[in-house]
Parts: structure tokens; C-alpha cells; sequence
């Protein structure tokens, strides 16, 4: 191919992206579902026209795949359905061009904690439905593309979840000194009831020699 002045124009021919997507971020979107949000990686490193991404979700420390999942390049974030409370997953990307796939960025981890629950504000505008993905043991995993609705940073995320645990914290320190209140109270109790229970036996018990002795004394009148 040649320009108007004759010369030859070397057609630009892409190459795998050579640097993983960028500001990886992750968190709990509810009980069941978690957020991942993401940047394309730097221009520099893009080596062509960027045509999408691809998600893998593992399985706590196993290498097990729970799932994968190809998105276009106008995607950004990915709201993950279908998980379980209490288990941890983890999370790795990588960008693709028509030569091929680039470098997958290292795993982020997520895990499910309810006490870390951060509510994010609620998804506005237009979004896709939630589509199903089938795992390879056959289990369902959903996923929400770009809409999501997420935290605006991660320090968000930190200061509530800081503020959670301390509400958390809060309350368990008022229930142990209500506990230790109540055991204290029982505690004081039971000493004055048996204080007063040994008071009233000696007090019985001085009653009852007292009347033996004077039935000892009428007897002895009564024969003399």
C-alpha cells in the first residue's frame, strides 16, 4: 500500500497487550455478591486496538475456576453474583487485542466477611441484565456488567468498614459488663441469703437449748 507520493505505508500490525489492566479494585456488593472495577492498562502497554477483557474467579487457595468470563473493552467493572457468605475468592484479569491475550494481573483476594459488609449506593442509569455462567462443576455464577454502582475508593470502604467494627466492638463491650454486672449482682446475692439462712439456724439453734434447759429445770422442781 502507498500514499499519494508514492511511498510505501507499513500497515501497523497489533501485538499482545504487555502490561495487566490497572487500580484493580474489589469488595462485597450484599451477602451474596461482590464487586471488581478496573483501568485499561497504560496506553503505552496496550500494543493495538484493546477489544476486551477477561475474569477468572478461583476458589479460596485452591487453583480450582469457579468461573470465566470475556467482556469488551467498554467495560469496566463486574458486579459477581451467586457467592457464598463466609468463603473467600480470588480474582485476576487480563486485557486481549486481535493478536491475542495480554498478561493476567496478580489474583485479588475477596472475602465474604458480613461484618464487612459495605453497602454501595444504589445502581443508576441503563445497565445489562445479570447473565448466567456455568462454572466447570456445573454450578451457576452470575455476573453484572459495568453499572454496578460501586464505592468511589477504596479509603470509602476502609473508613466504614473501621466504623462498623467499632459499632461491633461497642456493643460487645456493653454486653460483658452487663454480664459481669448481673453475675456480681447474683453473686451478692446468694452471699446475703446465706448469711441470713446460718443467722436464723443459730438463732434456732440457741431457741432449742434455750427450751431444753428450762424443761430440764421444771423436771427438776417437779421430782424435788
Amino acid at each position: 500500500m502507498k500514499d499519494t507520493f508514492g511511498r510505501k505505508i507499513r500497515k501497523k500490525i497489533d501485538n499482545v497487550p504487555s502490561a495487566p489492566p490497572d487500580s484493580i479494585k474489589i469488595g462485597m456488593y450484599n451477602l451474596t455478591a461482590g464487586w471488581v472495577r478496573w483501568s485499561p492498562p497504560p496506553p503505552q502497554h496496550h500494543n493495538g486496538n484493546l477489544l476486551g477483557y477477561k475474569i477468572e474467579v478461583t476458589a479460596g487457595n485452591t487453583l480450582k475456576v469457579l468461573a470465566n468470563m470475556t467482556l469488551n473493552s467498554t467495560t469496566t467493572s463486574v458486579l459477581l453474583n451467586n457467592l457464598t457468605t463466609g468463603a473467600t475468592y480470588n480474582v485476576r484479569l487480563n486485557s486481549f487485542t486481535k493478536a491475542g491475550d495480554g498478561p493476567y494481573s496478580k489474583p485479588v483476594s475477596l472475602f465474604m466477611d458480613p461484618t464487612h459488609l459495605v453497602h454501595p449506593p444504589h445502581p443508576s442509569g441503563s445497565h445489562s441484565s445479570i447473565t448466567g455462567h456455568t462454572s466447570g462443576d456445573g454450578s451457576h455464577f452470575g455476573y453484572h456488567p459495568n453499572g454496578v454502582g460501586m464505592p468511589d475508593d477504596a479509603a470509602t470502604t476502609t473508613t466504614q468498614r473501621k466504623s462498623t467494627t467499632v459499632v461491633h466492638e461497642t456493643w460487645f463491650m456493653a454486653l460483658v459488663i452487663t454480664m459481669l454486672l448481673a453475675i456480681l449482682i447474683s453473686a451478692a446475692a446468694a452471699m446475703l441469703f446465706f448469711k441470713r439462712r446460718h443467722q436464723l439456724t443459730k438463732e434456732l439453734g440457741h431457741l432449742s437449748a434455750l427450751g431444753q434447759h428450762q424443761a430440764f429445770a421444771q423436771h427438776q422442781a417437779a421430782m424435788t
